[in-house]
């Protein structure tokens, strides 16, 4: 199964005109709105520049519908949407987005995945006709006459060999505003974060914590690079991952930084004036009508070792194979990205792959549904 990937060198005058159409507007006196949206386990942030201009990184799982929450919020279209990376809680409700809204750029990793959400996504990216951007390291992006998006990973060479080179490959934003910073992560790992402070970087007040907390990332020595004053986590309530670590949020409190999370405040609103950031909560309550976004308690996730058929299609596959292979992958492994879509074989649950008479490959070493969410690690 392969996504189309559309070429970047068709649309680069797109992207640069677009470019210069923002850092052309009018200089207007204005605040700078960050919106971490309340999507459980996930990601999904909305900027909002002092000119209206609007930036979408990620869209959650797709459990609750992203539409209302952005129209509730005024958007009317998208100049730029940012898949951070591939896996099913950043992407999952993206395509609802994208077909509903007019987008000026959509831009991401440049790693694929296996996964039908992957390739559903970029199916419409093609379909719609948008202008795609590969994220690289040193892109610079005006937003607006007051504020800039700088891409710093991933760099011309990918990383390969870690825990999930999608996450490690996560697209990372810098929003400068004035004096005020805003440090957009996606799911990245430790190595992500070693290439990232090889390269250099700057102290950023408000960070969006990596991989909703996870432990496997926010290390002392990037917490110390940074130097936040305030952390983002944008996690589920009792997610089946224990997010966020404990070790990680003891990292952020010794490094001085105070967290707000989404599973215990639901929606945020950071307010800059390019002098100050202001935090307000419950900004937005959509209110029951044409397309009531689905509860919590609706669409929760199985528990531990249950299968769940509704969840299996939307991730599928959780595992992938070579017909010609005895062994069997994570689709986001860099092996099962080279398998000839030919010879590919897809699995919905590990005991699956195993009855097929397969076994796990240790390059990336698949493990049970209740070890780890399909798609992802905790």
């Amino acid at each position: 199964m392969q996504a189309p990937r559309p070429a970047r060198s068709v649309f680069q005058g797109i992207v640069c005109l677009l470019l210069l159409l923002l850092s052309a507007l009018p200089a207007l006196a204005g605040e700078l709105r960050v919106d971490v949206l309340d999507v459980g386990q996930g990601d999904s942030l909305l900027l909002t520049s002092p000119e209206g201009k609007t930036v979408l990184i990620d869209a959650g799982d797709g459990r609750r519908e992203l539409l209302p929450e952005l129209q509730a919020r005024g958007v009317t279209q998208l100049d730029l949407v940012v898949s951070t990376h591939a896996h099913q809680d950043h992407i999952g409700g993206m395509e609802a987005v994208i077909r509903a809204l007019p987008v000026g750029v959509f831009l991401d990793s440049g790693v694929p995945h296996t996964s039908q959400t992957y390739v559903d996504l970029m199916t419409a990216v093609e379909e719609l006709g948008l202008a795609y951007m590969e994220a690289e390291a040193g892109q610079h992006i005006a937003f607006g006459e007051e504020a800039s998006i700088d891409v710093l990973w991933p760099g011309r060479t990918k990383l390969h060999g870690t825990r999930s080179n999608l996450n490690a490959n996560s697209v990372v934003l810098r929003l400068v505003h004035g004096g005020n910073c805003f440090l957009f992560t996606g799911d990245a790992e430790e190595e992500t974060e070693v290439r990232l402070m090889v390269r250099g970087l700057e102290p950023c007040q408000v960070l969006k914590v990596p991989h909703h907390g996870s432990n496997h990332s926010s290390t002392d020595r990037f917490l110390s690079k940074t130097q936040p004053t305030m952390a983002i986590i944008s996690v589920g309530e009792h997610n089946r991952y224990n997010h966020p670590g404990e070790e990680a949020l003891r990292r952020l409190e010794r490094h001085g930084a105070t967290v707000y999370r989404t599973d215990t405040q639901g929606a945020l609103r950071f307010i800059s004036d390019g002098a100050a950031i202001h935090i307000m909560q419950d900004i937005v309550t959509v209110q029951p009508g044409a397309v009531p976004p689905p509860s919590v308690e609706a669409a929760a996730e199985p528990a531990p070792g249950a299968e769940s058929d509704s969840y299996a299609a939307a991730s599928a596959p959780r595992f992938v194979a070579s017909a010609k292979s005895q062994v069997f992958h994570r689709p986001d492994c860099e092996w099962a990205l080279k398998i000839n879509p030919t010879n590919l074989e897809e699995y919905g649950s590990f005991k699956q792959a195993v009855e097929a008479g397969k076994r796990p490959a240790h390059c990336c070493n698949p493990i049970p549904e209740q070890d780890g969410e399909p798609g992802d690690v905790p």
